[in-house]
């Protein structure tokens, strides 16, 4: 007991809302790290803003792990729960993004054992199921997430933070909703946006119009304007990216 490892059985194999994402474009950064600083950098600060965004709540049974590229959140499946994986999940999505990286995944629901030693189980396969190659950078959600969502809809509005993806209606997290619903008018408390909206526009402006980068990337990126300039178009306060479609 004195001891801060956990035992599997400490942990029932349960019902879990489950979070699998990726970061878009590590594994490149992996390999030219072997020949130069610049990479080894963005590794770092991408593994430091993990660290500094998300932290284990065991009030709600809150857990993640990272490995490589991979990052897996998982709560217990209650209405705290559910709303830290999606708090925890858009976050990191728009932490990551101020600094040009992208990240996709999926959320689900299903049984899992997630401690510091043991992680496993069909909600993490069905999360990671989501995470389809090729796919925009976006936190798609499961067919699975649908009653839990609906359940606790009207407790927290928890429908609120879902959308659909404008290509091809895929039921998504809004990861830009705070973005969207900004009002620039000051409150105690509240975090102005200005600064933060300035950056990731200029990162998606420069990525989307990038000719050095592959045409796949550029494409995610392009699907990342589209995303961005609908969300911040619904306030009308925060600044657009730059829309040029030529290839």
């Amino acid at each position: 007991m004195g001891t801060a490892r956990r035992d599997v059985g400490e942990r029932e194999y349960e019902l879990r809302v489950v979070a699998f994402l990726d970061v878009l474009g590590f594994s490149n950064l992996v390999e030219e790290a072997d020949h130069s600083e610049e990479p080894r950098e963005i590794i770092l600060t991408i593994i430091r803003t993990l660290r500094d965004t998300l932290a284990r709540n065991p009030r709600v049974g809150f857990e993640f792990t990272q490995f490589s590229d991979s990052i897996v959140i998982s709560a217990g499946l209650n209405l705290y729960g559910i709303n830290a994986v999606f708090s925890g999940c858009r976050m990191l999505a728009t932490n990551l993004i101020q600094r040009g990286i992208l990240l996709r995944g999926g959320i689900a629901v299903g049984n899992l054992t997630h401690t510091d030693d043991v992680l496993f189980g069909t909600g993490l396969l069905k999360a990671y199921g989501c995470d389809a190659s090729g796919a925009p950078p976006r936190i798609a959600l499961h067919s699975t997430m649908k009653d839990a969502v609906d359940d606790y809809s009207a407790m927290y509005g928890l429908s609120e933070q879902v959308i659909r993806d404008h290509y091809d209606l895929t039921p998504i997290l809004d990861t830009f909703l705070d973005f969207a619903e900004f009002d620039p008018k000051p409150e105690p408390g509240k975090v102005d946006l200005i600064e933060p909206a300035r950056v990731i526009a200029g990162h998606i402006n420069a990525s989307a119009s990038n000719r050095e980068l592959p045409a796949s990337v550029r494409a995610k990126w392009r699907w990342m304007r589209d995303y961005w300039n609908r969300s911040v178009t619904r306030g009308g306060y925060l600044q657009l990216a730059d829309v040029d479609d030529a290839d």
